[in-house]
């Protein structure tokens, strides 16, 4: 196992990219958004967004120190995200990790340091998902989703399984790649 990267290191060899939008400042996904930009911005990390939100939602992001970019790429998600990874790919050194979170999970942010080292740590890995704790994913979803992901990731494990996939939190939206 490689010893732990120096923090400026982590800055300079990580970052983590999202595509924005939220329709106004009063949006509860904006609130968060906003939340998590602060967090990075406080704890040095890189967080590139790549926004198609309203000028005074796109200001606000920008207004916290991260990177901000005005989406140009023509779609919704997708393409921001295309949009990110590729700008992110000109700010990282060739072995720089790039972790893609939704913003809106504030928490998530303070751990990505954590997942590219182990990323990092397992040269043979491209890929990084986390696995969501059952009992914190049980209570603090909507029993719906819940059982909805459950079932989802069940399946998907199975038929994973039968080409030597490992098992995966396949709806996770937390992933990074080095």
């Amino acid at each position: 196992m490689s010893a732990p990267i120096a923090p400026a290191a982590i800055a300079d060899s990580m970052i983590i990219v999202s595509p924005t939008f939220y329709p106004s400042l009063d949006d509860t996904r904006c609130e968060l958004g906003l939340q998590a930009c602060k967090c990075a911005a406080d704890a040095g990390i890189r967080l590139l967004l790549v926004d198609a939100s309203p000028p005074d939602v796109h200001a606000a992001l920008t207004a916290t120190g991260v990177l901000v970019r005005k989406q140009t790429a023509k779609g919704r998600k997708g393409a921001a995200l295309r949009e990110a990874i590729g700008a992110a790919l000109e700010l990282l050194p060739p072995d720089g990790v790039i972790c893609y979170q939704e913003l809106e999970k504030v928490g998530m942010i303070s751990l990505q340091s954590s997942v590219a080292d182990a990323l990092r740590a397992s040269p043979a890995a491209d890929v990084c998902v986390p696995r969501r704790d059952d009992g914190l994913f049980r209570t603090s979803y909507p029993v719906e989703q819940y059982h909805s992901e459950h079932f989802a990731n069940a399946y998907l494990d199975a038929l994973a399984k039968a080409v030597g996939f490992p098992s995966i939190d396949w709806c996770e939206r937390t992933r990074a790649e080095g």
